[in-house]
């Protein structure tokens, strides 16, 4: 470290803020262990407080990464390095780039689609015309500043499926942060159906978990197989819902139907197989979907 560029003083001040901040942050597994477990209502299992656990030893050495970062990058004075010591030490860790639970999505869709076709976290606008009249303002804006976690292309490279995993990362720091998530997140499903493209939440565990990954993957393989069969995708769909009269509720299944109308008189088999996913994700452990996608797979 240059000692010219980096004084003495600044190089007490920096571990004198930055060890104590490491500490607090490997200390803080269990606040999160806590906090993940209230949002799920439930235990956790194994598996996923091993998640937390690996998540946060990497959200750690991250924080590390950008401190030492943003400091060597200029000449900071005294006031520069507290005050990055503090937004680093309140900062939520899920506001890291968690990848662990995209990179397992992205084996998923490469064991499913073929790989040359799979693009990640590329622009709305690529795949999306943003001209014409039809677009509201925050759908326009969001048009050209937007991403989509992952766009799966078919061979001529028209969009077929849009992918967003709901990580970690996703949510806000706080209530304000969060209505700005939502709002972002409900425009850009209003793109997609405005664009006739299915769009899939993927929850965190979704990631992670054999069942939701096995669920996921043949989802995908029917979807590579019948997207352009409108008649077998509301074979697959009704198949799920007769299955799941008994645990699903009611608003779930007018919201279903409503939807299961429009995309039935407008062929979309695509948008029918996203209502698929839609109901097994909400129905967990009680979803009848992988049962039903293995008969047709």
């Amino acid at each position: 470290m240059d000692s010219l560029r980096f004084p003495l003083y600044l190089q007490q001040l920096v571990t004198q803020q930055y060890l104590p901040l490491s500490w607090a942050l490997y200390a803080d597994v269990q606040s999160e262990i806590d906090d993940y477990q209230s949002e799920r209502g439930r235990p956790l299992t194994d598996l996923e407080i091993a998640y937390v656990r690996v998540i946060s030893d990497w959200a750690v050495a991250e924080t590390r990464q950008g401190f030492e970062k943003e400091l060597l990058d200029g000449s900071p004075d005294t006031e520069t390095v507290r005050g990055l010591a503090e937004r680093l030490r309140t900062a939520p860790k899920r506001n890291a780039s968690f990848g662990a639970g995209e990179n397992a999505l992205a084996d998923v869709l490469a064991s499913t689609w073929p790989p040359a076709r799979i693009f990640r976290s590329r622009g709305i606008k690529e795949f999306i015309k943003t001209g014409g009249t039809g677009w509201t303002p925050a759908e326009q804006r969001l048009l050209w500043t937007g991403h989509f976690d992952f766009a799966l292309c078919d061979g001529r490279g028209d969009l077929c499926l849009v992918l967003e995993y709901q990580g970690g990362g996703h949510t806000g720091r706080n209530l304000e942060e969060d209505r700005k998530v939502a709002s972002r997140d409900a425009t850009k499903q209003a793109i997609c159906e405005k664009a006739g493209v299915p769009l899939l939440q993927i929850a965190e565990e979704c990631a992670f978990l054999e069942n939701h990954q096995s669920a996921l993957g043949d989802l995908i393989r029917c979807l590579a197989r019948w997207r352009l069969d409108a008649p077998k995708c509301l074979e697959i769909l009704d198949a799920v819902l007769n299955s799941a009269q008994t645990v699903c509720d009611e608003t779930t299944l007018k919201s279903v139907a409503l939807r299961r109308k429009v995309y039935t008189a407008a062929g979309r088999g695509a948008c029918l197989l996203a209502l698929v996913w839609e109901i097994h994700e909400l129905l967990g452990d009680l979803s009848p979907v992988p049962g039903v996608l293995r008969r047709y797979t």
